[in-house]
């Protein structure tokens, strides 16, 4: 792995002190039944942030930003002129596109300016603010398949877990958004320090308000951080939109090495976007512990596909707008959905999603893992007694095999009698 990379972007922001700060974008939550926000939802609100990052566009023809919707604001910042001293101080013409939580803000720049490293900028907004910015291209080696994601406060053998295991399927590079963690200093330093087997690694410090928890409307750091990837940082042929709990998987027979990587490189000519289907990763540990679990605790998915919550992995040219769990493409390029199918008994295929660890009924963030895999151990008696003939709602992972009332468990290939067969749910696990 070569050294890791930080960046660290360049914003705008209004004085927090001002007259002037963004009102919701929506009112309502996202929950069932959409009550109204309430003014303690404005504590994790993005109101005052007008650019999230000032940058260089990767096509190196334009300055661009990306930041939130500016709702109320647009009648108080807007004309924006940016002026660029080595073009004797001319105003650039400036484009404004609105997509779902952010708006995209383009300065063309004159030829003579293409393809520049660095450049120093000057910006003005109606109501009289002022900034100057040293703006400097990120040098970035184009690769075929990298991966993004948003992050805050997981701990460092998580993040490693999930690199190693996106390095093994072909992954070159992850541009890894850190969204204001305590340890960002030392997980970087940490993280610098990875085995060559990993993908490079861009460190980005995205420390914005995330949005009130129960309205995604008004998200706007993560609807940010997708878009920058491809539009700053998108030296890659395809980009993978996953969490750091969430394990691509691939159909592919053994062996499973680069296999993310094959499947894009057998993406059909016009195919902009390979749309994954996720399962859920139950706990099935017999008792609660006190260490901390990590990716090898959670080595049972449920069989049955979600049907929710997708992620993607995306074509950059064919790209129109990046969104957390599908994306939207420019004319004349598809979408496909690698197969997907009940996650087979021993010896056959595998199938193709994200596996997202859960405990209980409720979404952890402990580390999910795909079966069969090599960072997954074979199943153990201890394990089969645990799957088999614990508690009730472990009889879900088996599934009847005869009227005698067995169930045989497709994780770990015993039959136990664990009551009729009715008690079995027929969605097993491996």
């Amino acid at each position: 792995m070569s050294a890791a990379l930080r960046y660290r972007p360049t914003p705008i922001s209004l004085d927090a002190n001002g007259p002037h700060s963004r009102t919701f974008h929506d009112t309502r939550q996202h929950l069932p039944g959409r009550a109204p926000l309430e003014a303690s939802d404005y504590a994790g609100f993005e109101r005052h942030a007008l650019f999230h990052d000032l940058y260089l566009s990767a096509d190196g023809r334009a300055i661009e930003a990306v930041g939130p919707p500016l709702v109320n604001l647009a009648g108080e910042i807007l004309p924006v002129t940016l002026t660029v001293p080595a073009d004797e101080g001319r105003g650039l013409r400036h484009r404004m596109r609105h997509y779902d939580r952010l708006t995209v803000h383009r300065f063309a720049l004159p030829r003579a300016l293409h393809g520049h490293d660095s450049l120093d900028v000057h910006v003005t907004f109606a109501h009289g603010q002022r900034e100057e910015r040293a703006l400097r291209r990120v040098a970035l080696a184009p690769v075929t398949l990298q991966v993004t994601t948003l992050q805050k406060d997981n701990p460092l053998e998580w993040i490693v877990d999930w690199l190693d295991w996106l390095g093994l399927l072909g992954v070159e590079r992850v541009l890894l958004y850190d969204n204001g963690s305590r340890n960002a200093d030392a997980l970087f330093a940490a993280l610098s320090r990875s085995a060559d087997a990993r993908p490079s690694l861009v460190f980005i410090d995205w420390p914005y308000a995330y949005g009130p928890v129960r309205s995604y409307y008004n998200q706007f750091a993560q609807a940010t951080q997708n878009n920058h990837a491809h539009r700053c940082l998108g030296r890659a042929e395809w980009t993978g939109h996953f969490d750091v709990d969430e394990f691509p998987l691939i159909a592919s027979r053994p062996p499973v090495a680069n296999a993310l990587r094959r499947r894009v490189d057998a993406a059909g000519g016009r195919t902009g976007l390979l749309r994954l289907d996720s399962f859920w990763v139950p706990d099935v540990r017999d008792a609660a512990s006190d260490v901390r679990p990590t990716v090898r605790d959670f080595d049972h998915r449920e069989r049955e596909a979600r049907g929710r919550a997708h992620k993607y992995l995306v074509r950059g040219r064919a790209l129109r707008m990046a969104n957390t769990h599908n994306a939207r493409l420019r004319p004349g390029w598809t979408w496909r959905t690698p197969s997907v199918t009940a996650w087979p008994a021993a010896g056959a295929g595998p199938a193709s999603g994200i596996s997202t660890t859960v405990s209980g009924a409720e979404a952890s963030a402990t580390r999910a893992t795909p079966p069969s895999t090599p960072t997954t151990s074979p199943a153990t008696p201890a394990a089969a007694t645990r799957c088999c003939q614990s508690r009730g709602e472990a009889r879900r992972h088996c599934r009847p095999t005869s009227a005698t009332g067995c169930c045989r468990c497709d994780a770990c290939g015993i039959t136990s009698r664990v009551g009729p067969p009715r008690t079995c749910a027929s969605s097993a696990t491996s």
